[in-house]
């Protein structure tokens, strides 16, 4: 008798996916030969409890192009499924290109996907903004002041608008970025003497 082989789909992490059947994994064919669900010729089931897409016995020594998600394509300390799951590249240690790999961010609690998120030698691991910031506006305000006869204009920003980025260097002698505190209400004093 001839068991029913349904191709069913499991999805992991949102994104990756591998395919099993229900039924005999080790159904042979009218002359004998097994079918795509056993490529070997042992009895045994080829299973696949991690699902990998290979079988327990075959840690992706295989000639497929599947990627495991346990594997780590790109030996930055996640696994595939935990790039599928933070939406980092798992052929590519730092996705965002901010000199920190995805792993150290997020082990750290930044992250991963955001240039500015990573952490400081002072200590402030601050920008974990997950969508970003916005695009700058510029300022929207403008002020005018007339001094003898002259007049003086000035843009300014309003509540709502987004400045450029700007680097500074911190306490430490380190280059910080202000999109590191995305998502923070920060406070900065500006001064001029004469």
């Amino acid at each position: 008798m001839r068991a029913l082989r349904l191709p069913l789909l499991l999805v992991l992490a949102g994104s990756l996916a591998s395919a099993c059947f229900v039924g005999d994994p080790d159904v042979k064919d009218d002359s004998g030969e097994p079918t795509e669900g056993d490529t070997d010729t042992d009895t045994d089931a080829d299973t696949d409890t991690d699902a990998d897409g290979d079988a327990d016995g075959d840690a992706d020594a295989d000639s497929d192009t599947d990627t495991d998600p346990q594997g780590d394509d790109d030996g930055d300390g996640l696994s595939n499924g935990e790039e599928a799951t933070y939406g980092t590249d798992p052929n590519n240690p730092d996705s965002d290109g901010d000199g920190y790999d995805d792993g150290d961010e997020v082990a750290d609690g930044t992250n991963p996907t955001y240039e500015y998120s990573h952490v400081y030698t002072g200590g402030y691991n601050v920008g974990y903004c997950e969508d970003g910031t916005r695009s700058p506006t510029g300022p929207t305000g403008t002020a005018s002041f007339n001094h003898g006869g002259t007049t003086y204009r000035w843009d300014y920003y309003q509540a709502g608008d987004v400045v450029e980025n700007f680097t500074l260097r911190d306490q430490h002698g380190e280059e910080v970025d202000l999109y590191s505190f995305c998502g923070h209400h920060i406070t900065m004093t500006f001064g001029a003497f004469w």
